[in-house]
């Protein structure tokens, strides 16, 4: 019997994916300058994974037709892990956000959804039909660090933490003005 996703995993960045116009450049490209390699999701598909040191940590796909007409660019999308899509869909709205991409499945992986906050900003909330490995941000060839450029840092974090649970582990005052530092991983 498959592992069944751990509810405490709630808010932890799990996936990154690159949807771009030239999968191959972008695969080359990050080949080069990360070391990451790829291999298929499944025969007859398309999709590659970005595998590093711990194994698959996101991929690479062609920008879908749906975002290049609502003027994406080609783009990296973090995926956050909830408990359950559709109810955090629903809370994304109800906390002023908006769903890009409604709900929907996607075979023997899970389900995902792509929300906005209410200053604009996009990311995906991902329920995975099974357990995901977190990996060491820490390693080389990892995700370690995301971070959101904002208009209004308040109303972003309170978004955030209502929908992910994230806390504030510190604030800095730095050059450019503060810093907020929000505690996503559980390593």
């Amino acid at each position: 019997m498959p592992d069944k996703p751990d509810k405490s995993d709630k808010g932890n960045f799990v996936w990154y994916e690159h949807l771009t116009t030239d999968p191959k450049a972008a695969v080359d490209f990050y080949t080069e300058v990360v070391g990451w390699k790829t291999e298929p999701f499944a025969d007859g598909n398309d999709y590659l994974m970005w595998v590093g040191g711990q194994g698959p940590l996101g991929g690479v796909m062609q920008l879908p037709e749906e975002g290049a007409e609502m003027g994406a660019p080609p783009h990296w999308l973090a995926h956050v892990q909830v408990e359950n899509v559709d109810a955090a869909a629903a809370q994304a709205k109800k906390l002023g956000g908006k769903v890009h991409k409604e709900p929907e499945d996607i075979p023997d992986v899970g389900r995902f959804a792509v929300i906005g906050d209410p200053q604009g900003a996009f990311i995906s909330i991902f329920q995975p039909k099974e357990a995901m490995t977190l990996h060491d941000p820490s390693k080389p060839g990892e995700f370690c660090w995301n971070e959101l450029m904002t208009s209004d840092f308040a109303a972003a974090f309170d978004f955030y933490s209502q929908l992910f649970g994230w806390k504030v582990s510190q604030v800095k005052l730095g050059p450019t003005g503060r810093v907020i530092i929000i505690t996503v991983y559980r390593v």
